[in-house]
Formats: C-alpha cells, structure tokens, sequence
C-alpha cells in the first residue's frame, strides 16, 4: 500500500455471478462452487489482514474498484489500462 505509483484495483461481482463462474471453471455443482469461494475469500481476508492490516473489503484501500458482472475481462482491463497514465504525475 505504500508502494509509489501502485495502482491498487479490487475486482468484485456478485455472489450468483461468481458462483455461475466457479461452476463452470472448476466444473462443481452450486454448493461446492460456494464453499471454494468462501475458502478463496476467507483466506484473501485473513493474508490482507495478517500481512497488510488493511480490510480487504474497503473501498478507501483502492484507487478503482471494478465490477465485472457488466464487464468482459477486456473491458476490465481496458479501465485498468487507462487508469494508468495518472501514476507517471
């Protein structure tokens, strides 16, 4: 977090989107798709916190926070690319 000229970008989407996605990535029904999510974000929080004493979850962490259940992968990378350039001021 203190690194100069970081971008710091949290990625979020709802709940059903990810679990829509799990389930298809790693081929698992509904309830175990929902158990590997609260595992991946269980352990995401606990590292931030340990490491960083930061709340992953808060917005005032970032510069952006990017939705994607609008996005395509592109479009969310395209923002993040454009976000860029204000790092080199």
């Amino acid at each position: 977090k203190d690194l100069p000229r970081a971008l710091h970008v949290l990625i979020v989407a709802p709940l059903e989107v990810r679990v829509k996605s799990v389930m298809e990535r790693l081929k698992l029904d509904d309830e175990d798709a929902r158990s590997e999510i609260a595992r991946f974000d269980d352990g995401n929080r606990v590292f931030i916190k340990r490491f960083f004493k930061a709340d992953i979850y808060d917005p005032l962490n970032y510069h952006l926070v990017i939705n994607s259940h609008h996005l395509s992968i592109e479009g969310a990378a395209s923002i993040i690319v454009d976000a860029v350039p204000w790092l080199s001021d």
